[in-house]
């Protein structure tokens, strides 16, 4: 769950990028400058251990399945108490730092791409939600 939001964190201003917005002022500087950004983000991403992340995959989907058993009995406590500390252990791991720094190069090309466009998201910390894991399952079905 947490490496799709990584992934669709990082691959969601390439489409972005290629379209033109008002108010964004583009001349073949800036977007040869944008392709440049983009290809060393592409680069770095390419460097990120793809086992890794594949085992880091499996895992979030198992530990999705075991959230949705905790709050389908009703355990939203344990559910969330769970939820902190696996986003906790995702954000110390190295190769979602790794994702980090590739999205962080994304998001620079992005403020500078579109004039006030908010981009804090992307280093948003995902313990610090205050949400319970349960309500944005349940948000996620409807």
């Amino acid at each position: 769950m947490k490496t799709l939001t990584l992934l669709a964190l990082i691959l969601l201003p390439l489409p972005v990028a290629a379209q033109t917005y008002p108010g964004m002022n583009m001349n073949q500087q800036d977007m040869q400058k944008m392709m440049l950004q983009a290809q060393k983000a592409q680069a770095c991403m390419e460097k990120v251990d793809k086992k890794a992340l594949e085992a880091m995959e499996h895992e979030s989907q198992q530990f999705e399945a075991e959230i949705r058993a905790l709050c389908a009995a009703g355990k939203r406590g344990q559910a969330q108490e769970k939820a902190l500390a696996y986003g906790r252990r995702m954000t110390a791991s190295p190769v979602v730092r790794e994702m980090k720094r590739c999205a962080e190069m994304m998001q620079g090309m992005m403020k500078n791409l579109v004039p006030g466009m908010d981009t804090r998201f992307m280093n948003e910390d995902p313990g610090q939600s205050p949400a319970n894991i349960c309500d944005s399952l349940e948000k996620e079905r409807q």
